[in-house]
């Protein structure tokens, strides 16, 4: 036998070989990509939610003993504020399992917010098999009320 019939088909083998890892790679930045920009728009969110709940002041509370200590919050309207600005932006219907986790309110004047939601894997493989369901992004924001 011939050494070039030996080797007949041996590039085609190679060829589908480098498709399958060219696909999975493409899938693997698809997807990674996807995650990241879910998460950028998520966190610019959570700063406009921070700096609506930062101006939630407790009114009484200034007109009774002031700022020196900082700018005192009302829990309760901050998380109302981040509830609603959730609601006028949209994001339950942007971003897929979106939550409101966490609005934490400090005795100094800062609001911590905390967002989750979850961002689809567009192709299920071996490889994002394990983010079938998506890829869970959580993210912080924190603004502080400043007297001035």
């Amino acid at each position: 036998m011939s050494r070039a019939r030996r080797e007949s088909g041996q590039i085609t083998i190679m060829v589908i070989g480098f498709a399958v890892v060219g696909a999975l790679l493409l899938v693997v930045v698809v997807t990674s990509t996807r995650a990241y920009l879910t998460r950028r728009a998520l966190v610019s969110y959570a700063d406009g939610a921070a700096v609506t709940a930062a101006q939630e002041v407790a009114d009484e509370v200034v007109y009774q003993q002031g700022v020196e200590a900082g700018v005192p919050l009302d829990d309760g309207a901050a998380a109302a504020a981040v509830r609603d600005y959730a609601a006028r932006n949209g994001l339950a219907e942007r971003f897929q399992g979106f939550a409101v986790v966490d609005v934490a309110v400090t005795r100094d004047g800062a609001v911590r917010v905390a967002l989750r939601a979850v961002s689809p894997v567009s192709f299920v493989t071996a490889v994002t098999g394990a983010y079938a369901a998506g890829v869970p992004i959580l993210v912080e924001s924190t603004a502080e009320a400043v007297a001035g």
